[in-house]
């Protein structure tokens, strides 16, 4: 159950059971006064409460009473005790109630209280782990609190002026563990002189945060009309939360039949769980406006139009509370997303943020040269509600990247964050991805199929020298089984089995002959121009053990060089440990066929030739490897041959069939 949901249930009825056990004793109190000496008979009044109210009630203070056509009562030190199992030992606790009732309102039924004070109240509501209420209590003060609840607009009382100091509730569910704390340092109800309307103020905290609310509605008179909508005006800050809604309410009791518009902002969508209970993924900040209704358990917000960080969005969203958990549906587009706005949802720091979202984001962002996210997302927040969201980026904004749209299908059920799927625009090709989060499990584990299909090399390449005489059409599989809480820690765990081939296209002459260390050839082709060549295959084919990728197949096949290549992908540590062999197809004098080591972090690989190789992980084997290159570069490698035509097909068949 949301807090939301537990402010409107269990709190609503907690707060009925109060107004009951007000009620009764100004009742019985009144009685007493009126017929007994005080000092003899508060205990009575005391009893006679109890009974209505199903619990002892107890007044340790003063007791007093003026009667007339605006008759006032004056109580201090009250209190309603809870239940036996509960804790503390008071439901209720009122420092001192200040109520005055025009007695002519008990005639029509319609109650007009001119003044209500109330100092010091607290209320602790609670479920215990077998899911009983502290607040269920007698029978005959249900069907009070029931009786007194209105059903209808002329129903509402009028409560012309309220004071609350020092108030306080709480909240807990054992059964879901979540938890509601409130504290009002005032809370006023008036009339403004000029139109008479409803004007209400608070100052507080909620949920630890502060709190701020204003409200301004038409006249009394125009709420308790049942053929005029009722206008309301509302202002709320909690933390970073800013919310503004206008409109108005044809039936306030039921709320049906809205007319509001609202606007809301806040620094992080992740922010609105502990005030909401709405498990939203972390954002820059945002804003959004547009219009609400609701129908039953159902709330709808249409015409949604808003930001967040530098990205446009637009559609409808609805929250249905009638479930054992919320459930959040929502149709949401934009035209233009930044991608860098994304990069919170993986733990990452997104670019370009300004103030303290920029600060939060900074303190998250590694020192330790390594550079996957290794920021844990509390998933705990999966159990508390369903959801079933549709997202499509139009354009993405990602420089340097050639994406150019999304569309996403996002389910969450009983725990389970499914995407099916996510289907990403990239280099003229897709990106299709299936993926399921467990977030119930410990630790939480995560299966991701990802396949990647008529990706064109030419726009991949996008930006860099290689990029106009480079072609081809690159496929792949990518099928993971991972555990942990963040990207850092679900790579750093991932087993499964991933490639990548192409077969026909072509790719950059002076990049091939410089993979090859063919100098002639390269300095040829620096001097004369670059031109394409060529590929007849590529193929990189891993197999992943508990973060570590070790290749099956590396190979790129080109009419003029084969290269080859083994060695490991430690994303645990974020390390490489490849070795490139380079095979000319043909000779030329200058030809330095050797090893190619790629070690080192991967935010900062070395590349060095190998002809011996001893690997480069010393800075004598580097320099072993100086002096060694020119002279054993002239050598043919032990083989004594060269590069041949691979079978791309045979290649291929082999790494889809290790899936």
């Amino acid at each position: 159950m949301t807090a939301g949901r537990l402010l409107g249930a269990g709190v609503a009825t907690g707060l009925a059971v109060v107004v009951t056990a007000i009620g009764s004793v100004f009742a019985a109190v009144a009685l007493c006064l009126m017929i007994y000496d005080k000092a003899d008979l508060i205990h009575l009044a005391e009893r006679l409460t109890s009974a209505a109210v199903g619990r002892d009630v107890r007044i340790a203070g003063d007791a007093d009473i003026d009667v007339g056509w605006v008759s006032r009562l004056h109580l201090s030190d009250v209190s309603v005790a809870n239940a036996a199992w509960a804790k503390p030992a008071d439901m209720v606790e009122l420092a001192s109630l200040d109520i005055a009732l025009d007695v002519r309102s008990l005639l029509t039924g319609h109650l007009v209280f001119p003044a209500i004070s109330l100092e010091r109240p607290r209320l602790f509501l609670e479920k215990n782990a077998d899911g009983a209420a502290n607040w269920d209590v007698s029978r005959g003060a249900k069907a009070a609190a029931g009786a007194a609840a209105p059903e209808q607009r002329s129903e509402i009382p009028i409560v012309r002026a309220l004071k609350v100091a020092g108030a306080q509730l709480r909240y807990r569910d054992a059964t879901t563990d979540k938890s509601i704390a409130l504290d009002l340092d005032n809370l006023t109800i008036s009339e403004a002189p000029a139109d008479r309307s409803v004007e209400i103020a608070a100052k507080g905290r909620y949920q630890s945060q502060p709190l701020r609310l204003t409200f301004k509605g038409g006249a009394w008179s125009r709420l308790r009309s049942s053929d005029e909508a009722y206008p309301v005006d509302v202002a709320l800050v909690v933390g970073d939360l800013n919310a503004k809604i206008k409109g108005t309410l044809t039936d306030p009791v039921a709320m049906k039949d809205l007319d509001l518009s609202f606007d809301v902002k806040g620094d992080d969508l992740a922010n609105l769980f502990p005030l909401l209970g709405i498990a939203l993924p972390p954002s820059p900040p945002y804003a959004m406006a547009g219009h609400i209704d609701h129908q039953g358990t159902n709330w709808q917000f249409s015409s949604l139009a808003g930001r967040m960080g530098d990205s446009d969005l637009r559609g409808s969203a609805g929250i249905n509370l009638g479930g054992e958990r919320m459930k959040l549906t929502a149709d949401i587009t934009s035209e233009r997303l930044a991608l860098k706005d994304l990069a919170p949802v993986i733990g990452a720091r997104a670019g370009g943020e300004k103030g303290q979202q920029a600060d939060a984001n900074a303190a998250g962002a590694r020192t330790d040269g390594k550079i996957l996210p290794n920021k844990e997302i509390d998933l705990s927040r999966l159990n508390a509600m369903d959801a079933e969201i549709a997202f499509v980026a139009r354009q993405l904004d990602a420089p340097d990247l050639p994406v150019t749209g999304l569309d996403a299908k996002v389910s969450l059920e009983d725990g389970v964050l499914r995407i099916h799927p996510a289907v990403l625009d990239v280099a003229g090709g897709k990106v299709r991805t299936f993926l399921s989060l467990y977030g119930s499990r410990k630790p939480v584990e995560v299966d991701l199929d990802t396949a990647l299909s008529q990706i064109n090399l030419k726009a991949l390449m996008h930006g860099h020298d290689f990029a106009e005489q480079s072609s081809g059409t690159l496929g792949g599989r990518v099928e993971l089984h991972a555990t942990g809480a963040s990207v850092a820690a679900l790579l750093g765990s991932a087993s499964g089995h991933t490639f990548v081939v192409m077969s026909g296209g072509k790719i950059s002459h002076l990049l091939v002959e410089l993979a090859g260390l063919d100098i002639a050839e390269s300095l040829g082709v620096l001097i004369e121009g670059d031109k394409a060549i060529p590929i007849r295959c590529l193929v990189a084919d891993f197999t992943a053990q508990d973060g570590l990728f070790t290749t099956n197949t590396m190979l790129v096949d080109t009419t003029d060089t084969n290269i080859g290549g083994s060695g490991t992908i430690d994303m645990r540590n974020e390390r490489l440990d490849l070795t490139l062999y380079p095979l000319s197809k043909d000779f030329s004098p200058l030809s330095i066929r050797a090893p190619i080591t790629i070690d080192g972090a991967i935010s900062s690989p070395t590349v060095f030739p190998d002809p011996a190789g001893i690997g480069v992980d010393t800075t004598i084997k580097k320099i072993i490897n100086g002096i060694l290159t020119p002279v054993l570069g002239l050598l043919p490698p032990i083989d004594a041959g060269v590069g041949e035509n691979s079978d791309c097909a045979g290649l291929i068949k082999r790494a889809k069939s290790d899936l």
